[in-house]
């Protein structure tokens, strides 16, 4: 990472993404204010493990270490990105290879999404005042007890978001049949007009009801639980109905 940094201190200008197993406010940013010295700069951080950060601007850089493979769901969202540089490393470096791409685009293309449902079955971007969801993507509509859901939500930042968290579900008759709550990039360091792609991988337990149940996202803060509201009040976006098959 260090190496990563230094490589912006030198050669950076304007937006930059890092990826980093350690986003947190006391982590790599605490790591960046020893060693990115570069005012041109404007960092980011996020973890690629489980996320993307794209600047609200183009021509931005992104910075991936070997630490952090961008999985296969979120891949696709970078097919315009260029790759510019490979960082030398150490022979006893572990973290290899260090890349380093340009945005050619600002933010993300919200076509490539399906926009949420609302409750009247139309579809557009939700307004969470923090973050607007503007849409998904589903790996399948239809799955098994002992299965998985691969779900991708884009969000656009509004404003920093302090122990912000993702949350998804997937709504039976008696509540969630499958959840999974996760932020790769911490919300004390959203930056107005990025967005945000968040992978979430929800198990269907054995044993869970077949029928037609909704896929829910929101955002929450892990300080207190409380949930943040729509506009209209509610404390949850509809995705899309998923079946569940019987096992």
């Amino acid at each position: 990472m260090v190496t990563a940094l230094r490589y912006l201190d030198e050669h950076g200008a304007g937006a930059a993404a890092v990826s980093t197993i350690t986003p947190g406010r006391f982590h790599t940013p605490a790591v960046a204010l020893l060693t990115l010295h570069n005012p041109a700069v404007t960092p980011r951080w996020f973890d690629g493990r489980q996320s993307v950060l794209l600047p609200g601007e183009a021509g931005g850089l992104l910075i991936v270490p070997g630490f952090t493979p961008i999985p296969a769901e979120l891949q696709r969202y970078l097919a315009d990105a260029t790759l510019i540089d490979e960082l030398p490393m150490r022979p006893d470096d572990l973290d290899r290879p260090v890349r380093v791409y340009r945005l050619n685009a600002a933010g993300l293309d919200a076509a490539r999404m399906t926009p949420p449902l609302t409750d009247e079955g139309h579809a557009k971007p939700v307004d969470f005042r923090n973050a607007v969801l503007l849409g998904y993507d589903l790996s399948t509509t239809t799955a098994r007890p002992g299965e998985t859901l691969t779900v991708v939500t884009a969000w656009r930042l509004e404003q920093p978001l302090p122990e912000a968290s993702i949350f998804a579900q997937l709504l039976g008759p008696d509540g969630a049949i499958a959840a999974a709550d996760g932020l790769g990039a911490p919300g004390d360091g959203w930056l107005l007009g990025d967005t945000l792609l968040q992978s979430h991988t929800l198990a269907i337990p054995a044993g869970a009801p077949a029928g037609t149940w909704p896929l829910v996202t929101g955002l929450y803060s892990q300080a207190d639980g409380r949930r943040l509201l729509t506009g209209d009040g509610d404390d949850r976006a509809t995705l899309t109905m998923v079946t569940v098959l019987d096992e």
